[in-house]
């Protein structure tokens, strides 16, 4: 099984610990075509956000259960309706999805489109 946090995400973990998010997103299902909103109430634009792509099981990609990424934004695939952004307000921070989402295969290393009933969305924000 692979380490939740591989040594390319050492300094990563050890600046979450020393400054963890004021707000921390419960596992969140990818959800095509939709835009999903978590509140994090803070009352003002946060200072720095982080979308997190979770596995939720060995995925057919590679994947470990529990193996994060941090997702880049925007992101757009092949396919008119495929991509992802993420944008913010002084309350919520919302992720928009088209139909799909392709990531690296960790044995290929081809993009291949994910099946995102294996993945979740974490969102942490700091204020």
């Amino acid at each position: 099984m692979r380490d939740a946090f591989p040594a390319s995400a050492i300094a990563p973990k050890r600046e979450y610990l020393r400054n963890p998010p004021d707000y921390e997103s419960a596992e969140t299902a990818l959800n095509n075509d939709a835009q999903l909103t978590f509140n994090h109430g803070f009352g003002t634009i946060p200072s720095r956000v982080q979308a997190i792509l979770r596995a939720n099981t060995a995925t057919a990609q590679g994947w470990a259960d529990n193996e994060e990424a941090e997702f880049s934004f925007p992101w757009s695939g092949a396919a008119a309706d495929d991509g992802v952004d993420m944008t913010m307000d002084t309350d919520n921070v919302y992720i928009t999805q088209g139909a799909n989402i392709q990531l690296l295969d960790h044995t290929s290393f081809n993009h291949e489109t994910i099946t995102q009933s294996e993945y979740d969305w974490v969102v942490r924000a700091w204020k």
